[in-house]
């Protein structure tokens, strides 16, 4: 299965309207997006793209109740798609999330996307501090996700061994980035839409994808 990974739209509706059928040319199976769409949901359903979302610190209550309305909303819930078993940690309450999901599943996943990193993965802040949450370690020590799917801090784009999975966080879309995961066998790949300007139509966007690439076994 082929899984695109999007995060911090941060409200740029452009970005939806003119990368996003360039991403379609990827022919995933999934489109995952890791919080701070800032936007109505509802507009991805339209693209004609499977979609599963959670939220960032910076979504609001309208984005939550619509995409829970649209069954896309992620927040501390466990779910199959296909043969592949996926988490999300929300950033509005993102403890909460967490302890939702231990309380309610046991066993192990394959993808865990959560909108905050764990501690001292791809987390960062003024060249020294780390902002990462270490309640998510502790699940991810219990759930043993091959890769986890992160954003948050825009300048900490990367892959990087964490516990026996991969984290990754392809940076923000407002910059041109996205994570394409394959589930057989498990891999992932960080990929740019460089534009020439902020403004620029989608037939000006072209489309690279040697930037890192990782695997996990």
């Amino acid at each position: 299965m082929k899984i695109i990974y999007i995060v911090d739209l941060h409200g740029q509706d452009w970005l939806l309207n003119n990368i996003i059928p360039e991403l379609i040319k990827e022919n995933p199976d999934l489109l995952l997006i890791g919080g701070d769409y800032c936007s109505d949901p509802e507009t991805l359903m339209r693209l004609g793209m499977n979609v599963l979302l959670i939220s960032g610190e910076q979504d609001d209550i309208y984005l939550t109740k619509k995409a829970k309305s649209l069954n896309i909303f992620l927040d501390g819930r466990v779910t199959q798609y296909k043969s592949t078993i996926l988490a999300g940690i929300g950033g509005i309450e993102p403890h909460q999330n967490i302890r939702r999901i231990i309380s309610k599943y046991m066993g192990s996943i394959d993808i865990l996307i959560t909108h905050y990193p764990p501690k001292n993965c791809l987390d960062t802040v003024m060249n020294t501090l780390k902002g990462g949450l270490i309640e998510i370690n502790a699940l991810i020590s219990s759930m043993k996700p091959k890769i986890i799917l992160t954003g948050h801090f825009h300048n900490n784009s990367g892959i990087m061994q964490c516990e026996r999975g991969l984290a990754v966080n392809p940076g923000p879309l407002y910059r041109g980035y996205y994570a394409v995961v394959e589930t057989a066998p498990f891999s992932v790949v960080i990929k740019s839409i460089h534009l020439t300007s902020k403004t620029s139509p989608p037939h000006k966007s072209r489309i690279t994808g040697d930037s890192i690439t990782s695997s996990s076994m």
